[in-house]
């Protein structure tokens, strides 16, 4: 009645079976529409099926449960991708327990080289500019930058990477109709019009303690290498590092103060087996990836005599800033504000970004 792929959507729909379980079914069986059509008696007989699993199959047998995935992803404007489409990553195969199936919207980055950066969602302002920073370089070289659009090192990881002209992913840990956190909304659609964001979740599932360490693995799946910027010691990001080691991904890890808990976990990985990243060049060195260079003149910024120029200046940097923010920074009125950023934008001092933000146009 259904196609193949409907019946991949279902099974993946069962987020209370767990992957390995759903995987025993599809190699007992053969095929999604064959578990669908099993009596229960030989369902039960899988390894790893027990009454309970059982249970949670069958109540879902229908054909109004598949209608209203189906209806589902077409409202939230996404397409479902499974095992045997060619658009399948190839890389994503490499893992043990490989998502079945998942929810993409946007375009997939085709790009030699990717790499996640992920970090705490509660970070430092050494955090924040590393990410952006490390994403901008990545990104202007050619490589897709991978994240989970958190907040904090995440979110800095994705705007690098669109400011910086490339390619990003976002594996959400929930259903893909859904922007969490809510205020990457605007992140959120950019990130579609450059990429796209992906989830293994229906739509309209929350995140929860167990979605978001298994989009993890996504992340670290989909990625040749994966960054962690900031971590505690027990952090979702030093699970995403852990499971990347497991799947025979690269490990960097960011330095940071040894009386800080946002590097304690960075700092134990270095004593494991993480490069340690000092800059991008340490990941364009492990992949041979040939810097870009750039010809363009650096301003000279001492002819700043302007009080309110200088102020504005020197309270701008690598992270793009609003006008609000700045207004804050500075204690300038709106319109000086906006006077000002617009004498510093036309003599190639700043840069304006996208949604009315701003940053120093050397880096």
């Amino acid at each position: 009645m259904y196609t193949e792929n409907a019946y991949i959507m279902w099974l993946n729909s069962l987020i209370d079976i767990s992957v390995a379980n759903r995987h025993r079914l599809l190699d007992h069986f053969g095929s999604a529409e064959a578990v669908w059509s099993a009596p229960s008696a030989d369902v039960s007989r899988v390894a790893g099926i027990n009454s309970d699993v059982m249970y949670k199959i069958v109540r879902t047998k229908s054909g109004e449960y598949i209608e209203k995935l189906l209806n589902s992803c077409e409202k939230a404007g996404a397409r479902f991708i499974t095992y045997n489409d060619d658009e399948y990553p190839e890389i994503l195969r490499e893992i043990y327990d490989w998502p079945i199936g998942y929810y993409i919207i946007g375009e997939m980055p085709k790009s030699d080289v990717n790499i996640a950066v992920v970090g705490s969602r509660t970070c430092t302002e050494y955090g924040r500019e590393t990410a952006y920073k490390i994403s901008r370089q990545l990104a202007q070289n050619g490589i897709t930058v991978i994240s989970g659009m958190a907040e904090g090192i995440d979110g800095c990881a994705h705007r690098g990477a669109l400011d910086g002209g490339g390619k990003t992913i976002a594996v959400m840990g929930t259903g893909i109709d859904i922007c969490y956190p809510s205020v990457h909304t605007q992140l959120r659609s950019e990130i579609i019009q450059n990429g796209c964001i992906i989830s293994e979740f229906p739509p309209g599932v929350h995140g929860t303690s167990y979605t978001f360490p298994a989009r993890n693995r996504i992340i670290s799946g989909l990625s040749n290498g994966v960054a962690i910027i900031e971590a505690a010691l027990k952090s979702g990001s030093l699970i995403t590092a852990n499971m990347a080691l497991e799947q025979n991904r690269d490990v960097f890890a960011v330095p940071g103060n040894i009386n800080s808990k946002f590097s304690r976990g960075t700092n134990a990985l270095l004593k494991d087996r993480a490069y340690i990243l000092t800059s991008a060049e340490d990941i364009f060195d492990v992949y041979n990836i040939d810097k870009k260079k750039k010809s363009k003149k650096q301003k000279n910024t001492n002819n700043l005599t302007e009080p309110n120029e200088k102020s504005v200046y020197d309270a701008i940097d690598i992270v793009p800033q609003s006008v609000e923010e700045l207004a804050a920074k500075t204690g300038l009125d709106t319109s000086t504000l906006q006077s000002t950023l617009m004498m510093l934008e036309i003599n190639g001092h700043i840069k304006k970004m996208s949604g009315q933000r701003y940053i120093r146009n050397q880096y």
